[in-house]
């Protein structure tokens, strides 16, 4: 039996531009444009018409090689060059990037004006070691000690203080030192294990898992305090829960948790007491921790596709965007109203091409136009390459498959940017029903036929089963969220012609709001010819509320497109519908018309055309209608890209 992987090349321009309205295009961040999506709710209040601040961006050293961790203290800052984690340095205000006079870097450093306070690690023995960059003058804080099971790590310094985490595997606690007096001196001490120490002039705050039960897992701590001018210790949270690294600045406490299934930037005020939600992220998680300084927070966490870096004004109560170029933007740190962190734009995909640079941004006071996405390249063709049955199986024996989609640059066989990772759906439709979103992809490294790897975006365990049944058809294409996307469309079925023979008839009318179903409910072939010699044919098309039978009302009149795609190629517009109204069982509604559209292609029994439709400004599932005297996907050969992904 022919194994087919029907690839109707049909590409649904995921209603992209087309269907988008100028009023909702400022959503396209945060959401599909055209096809609903669920997954980037949560992002999507960051994405506003106007930001608070101009940001203004720089790269601090862009290399080859890992560069990150990167933390800063008004014109300083410091970060880990290389896997070998040696610290680089530099004086953004005046003053190219230095290797700091430190040999052997252990775990963790942060910065207060010129200060560098870090780990340094000679024989296993562990040492706090302090460094004025300005000189290079260093000096012991904390003398090594220790030895393997030994830890001492996470410095935090300000003004004449510095902590850090110290103790054995099992017991962590919290020392501190203070640089005017020369003394150490414990903290926090406790039998359960203290974290994450941050520090703000005299106040101290840390991770603690004093609180934790059987109930909870490695990551549910408490956030506690220490007011070190007061000798008081302090509890923050009142509920242990899964929570990210505090940081604090002045009275102002900021750290991720988990909380009723979403995750959320959360603020406490030490002052008043006051705890409260600054943003509610949904699933997207945070990479890294929070920081903060003065009335700015900063964190990185999953964007439109991949990780980007958000801030949030204190004073104003808004949130922004601080950074989304393509690749990953994580760990911020800020001081003052300069963010800097570490970025993978210019990595490849491979499994050995991991590159990460520093970069920075300046904000000034607005309002102003929400940053670019830098490097994503707003449009692509999306392409499924394969459709394969588990075990190899026939069509009608297959209950699952799993599918894979490439990204090219439009119009060509180029792939898309190596580090663009937007979030790539898959629809299915099912004879001549509207398509359903069925799953999300899943971006995977895969060896090329060209000289760097191809990213998949593989879709696995999909549910083909209603192609058990001969009669039924099911058809595939894809959607790019947060670009204009064409695809193709892949038709899996034992026979994939449509098959329509009697129009819908609406039950009524009903309003639509910014979702539409999108029928085409015939090709009648001019003369009434036959596939194999029809050269014209007209075409019409039906709108309907979502899920039902109930047309739009008779005097709806949205421009409604008709798109084409041959054999595996792209869908692409032939035409604006004409609208006209229509009357059966005593309903009067519109339908759309597109007149002498060429099928000429199809009198060749090699080829087949799939044709949708789009409704400018609305979010449209629209049906498939294959057209060809055998409309099967046949692709056995994946595309061959003419150029490594840049």
């Amino acid at each position: 039996m022919v194994l087919l992987l029907a690839l109707v090349v049909a590409s649904l321009v995921f209603i992209a531009a087309v269907l988008i309205s100028p009023a909702r295009a400022l959503q396209a961040e945060g959401e599909a444009k055209g096809l609903p999506n669920a997954s980037a709710q949560g992002m999507s209040a960051l994405i506003q018409a106007t930001s608070p601040y101009s940001v203004a961006e720089f790269p601090v050293l862009v290399i080859p090689g890992v560069e990150h961790s990167p933390v800063i203290s008004g014109s300083w800052m410091v970060w880990q060059s290389g896997n070998g984690g040696a610290l680089m340095a530099r004086n953004l205000d005046a003053g190219n990037p230095f290797t700091v006079p430190l040999q052997y870097p252990g775990a963790g450093l942060d910065l207060d004006g010129d200060l560098l306070v870090t780990v340094e690690v000679i024989d296993q023995q562990k040492g706090i070691t302090g460094i004025r960059l300005a000189d290079r003058t260093r000096f012991t804080i904390a003398e090594p000690k220790g030895g393997a099971e030994f830890t001492r790590g996470d410095p935090r310094v300000s003004g004449d203080y510095v902590v850090w985490v110290e103790g054995s595997e099992a017991n962590w606690d919290i020392y501190g030192h203070n640089l005017e007096t020369g003394q150490s001196f414990p903290v926090v001490t406790h039998p359960s294990r203290q974290e994450h120490p941050a520090i703000s002039e005299n106040i101290v705050v840390w991770a603690d898992r004093r609180h934790i039960t059987a109930q909870h897992d490695g990551g549910h701590y408490d956030v506690y305090g220490y007011d070190l001018a007061a000798k008081r210790e302090f509890r923050i949270t009142t509920e242990t829960a899964a929570i990210g690294q505090p940081a604090i600045s002045g009275n102002t406490i900021v750290w991720w948790r988990f909380a009723n299934a979403a995750y959320q930037i959360i603020a406490y005020d030490i002052a008043t007491k006051q705890q409260r939600v600054l943003v509610d992220l949904g699933l997207n998680s945070p990479v890294g921790a929070v920081d903060i300084d003065g009335n700015l927070v900063v964190w990185s966490s999953k964007g439109a596709g991949d990780v980007d870096v958000f801030g949030y004004d204190l004073a104003r109560g808004q949130a922004f965007v601080v950074s989304r170029a393509i690749g990953e933007q994580s760990v911020p740190r800020i001081s003052g109203q300069r963010v800097v962190w570490q970025d993978t734009r210019h990595s490849g995909i491979g499994r050995y091409e991991y590159d990460s640079d520093v970069y920075g941004a300046r904000l000034e006071a607005g309002p102003a136009p929400v940053p670019p996405a830098i490097g994503d390249p707003g449009a692509t063709d999306a392409r499924i390459e394969i459709v394969w049955p588990h075990g190899g199986a026939p069509v009608t024996e297959a209950d699952r498959a799993n599918i894979v989609s490439w990204l090219f640059q439009p119009g060509t066989m180029d792939l898309a940017a190596c580090q663009w990772n937007p979030n790539v759906q898959l629809w299915r439709a099912v004879n001549s029903e509207p398509a359903e979103r069925v799953a999300t992809g899943l971006k995977v490294a895969r060896s090329g036929v060209v000289s760097r790897a191809i990213p998949d975006w593989q879709f696995n365990d999909v549910d083909v089963s209603a192609a058990l049944e001969p009669q039924n058809r099911v058809y595939f294409f894809v959607t790019v969220e947060g670009a204009v996307s064409r695809s193709n469309v892949w038709a899996h079925a034992a026979d994939a012609r449509t098959n329509f023979p009697q129009q819908d008839i609406p039950t009524g009318t009903a309003p639509v709001s910014d979702t539409i179903a999108a029928k085409i409910e015939i090709v009648w072939p001019h003369g009434g010819a036959s596939v194999s010699e029809a050269q014209k044919a007209n075409i019409t098309a039906m709108l309907f509320a979502p899920g039902s039978l109930a047309s739009v009302p008779p005097d709806s009149n949205p421009t409604v497109r008709l798109l084409r795609a041959q054999n595996n190629g792209v869908l692409e517009e032939v035409a604006v519908g004409e609208r006209r109204l229509a009357e059966a069982g005593g309903v009067s509604y519109p339908v759309w018309d597109f007149n002498d559209v060429d099928v000429s292609a199809a009198r060749d029994p090699q080829n087949k055309l799939y044709f949708m439709v789009s409704v400018d400004g609305l979010q449209t599932l629209p049906n498939v209608w294959v057209h060809g005297v055998d409309a099967r996907t046949y692709f056995p050969q994946m595309d061959v890209p003419t150029k490594p992904c840049p």
